[in-house]
């Protein structure tokens, strides 16, 4: 390949590498987050550009930790219909449904299966995503039947686990030997 078919795939590819790039905001905002300093976060990235994901994402995290779970929703349901391809944007999703759940028992079953729904969205997006293949054994662990936990569930997703990391996938199936024996 000559330099101008070089040139032409250089041309191609340059958007998309500025594209991913994080947003000056985006880097204020994570140095932030990993601080624990979740309002200011909130605040740096409310001024940002709302129709960046990974802008979306992080404030949704930044929800989570101030205990706000609706906004959290509200904000990753918002990245993910920019992104819906986004296994990351489907963890958090999840995360903020499940985090909601705990917080209103009224409604817990309801939101319970959203978030079911957002990790195994998550897990079907990227099956190596370990995060959301831990956040979906804890789930289907601890959740009962009636919302879509079982321990069967939870046996397929830790041998997903240890196919990516084997140390992982035997806490994983010690964690459910365990939930079995509590369960009889």
């Amino acid at each position: 390949m000559g330099i101008r078919g070089m040139s032409r795939i250089l041309l191609l590819l340059c958007p998309l590498v500025i594209a991913s790039a994080a947003t000056p905001e985006w880097e204020r905002a994570h140095s932030l987050v990993q601080k624990a300093d979740f309002q200011q976060a909130v605040s740096v990235l409310e001024k940002a550009p709302d129709k960046d994901p990974d802008n979306l994402q992080l404030l949704g995290e930044a929800w989570i930790g101030l205990k706000d779970f609706k906004k959290a929703v509200d904000v990753l349901e918002k990245a993910a219909s920019i992104a819906p391809r986004s296994s990351s944007i489907q963890l958090w999703l999840g995360r903020a449904w499940g985090r909601r759940a705990e917080a209103n028992k009224l409604m817990a079953f309801s939101w319970a299966r959203n978030a079911k729904a957002a990790f195994e969205r998550a897990v079907a997006l990227d099956n190596k995503n370990r995060e959301a293949l831990d956040d979906l054994f804890e789930y289907y662990v601890e959740a009962p039947p009636i919302v879509g936990g079982g321990l069967d569930k939870a046996e397929v997703v830790a041998k997903q686990i240890a196919a990516i990391d084997s140390t992982k996938g035997q806490r994983a199936m010690e964690r459910l030997a365990k939930a079995r024996g509590q369960a009889n």
